[in-house]
């Protein structure tokens, strides 16, 4: 069941808004789907899945979703599934988030397709070209 909650700042949305448990925003069913957006660090990594919170998916099922899109908004990758595959083919598990139900990505259907993604290049800020002695700096005196 859906927790009574009304967040001081409402997501602009053409949709019906989603919320956690603990009230946090999580996506919105508009027309037969449920879009939510995540960050690759929100994936799973064992097994590599996607996952969404229990009781709002249920939510989400009861306001008329009948798939799930999901967009990385740091790859810009979408996936959709269907809620019955979901259902079907997905695993519960609490990791310390409340209950989740996790679909593995070979059920996904993904845009771009994951192998045309480039990974993410960061440019180090790392010293080139010192070398270092081994030696420690003193922290109060200069002896």
């Amino acid at each position: 069941m859906q927790k009574d909650f009304t967040p001081k700042h409402p997501k602009l949305t053409n949709g019906i808004p989603m919320y956690s448990e603990r009230g946090q925003y999580a996506g919105a069913v508009i027309g037969n789907e449920w879009r939510k957006n995540i960050v690759s660090s929100w994936m799973l990594r064992k097994p590599p899945a996607l996952a969404v919170d229990v009781v709002t998916l249920r939510a989400a099922m009861d306001a008329g979703a009948e798939w799930l899109v999901i967009t990385n908004t740091e790859t810009g990758v979408t996936y959709r599934a269907s809620m019955a595959t979901l259902l079907e083919h997905g695993f519960e598990f609490d990791r310390g988030f409340g209950l989740q139900r996790g679909l593995t990505l070979a059920f996904w259907d993904s845009e771009p397709r994951d192998e045309d993604v480039k990974p993410l290049h960061y440019k180090s800020r790392a010293v080139k070209g010192v070398k270092f002695n081994g030696k420690q700096l003193p922290l109060f005196s200069s002896r």
